[in-house]
């Protein structure tokens, strides 16, 4: 299940599914939350999710230097 929250001006949507690592991320809307978190919970509900939590943090100089 998804929750959705209001964090000062930003929402946060929180992905909780058991088997998989709570994932999280902010959005500047309500409605970009929700779709996200729809996503989410799709690719979860059809076994294609992938942690994508790394691949976002790291830069392209760091891929580089791999």
């Amino acid at each position: 299940m998804a929750y959705i929250k209001e964090r000062g001006a930003y929402w946060r949507a929180e992905v909780r599914r058991k088997g998989y690592k709570p994932t999280y991320r902010t959005f500047n809307t309500q409605k970009q939350a929700q779709q996200w978190a729809r996503r989410i919970e799709a690719e979860m509900d059809s076994g294609l999710y992938a942690d994508r939590a790394e691949a976002e943090r790291s830069t392209l100089r760091e891929a580089l230097e791999r």
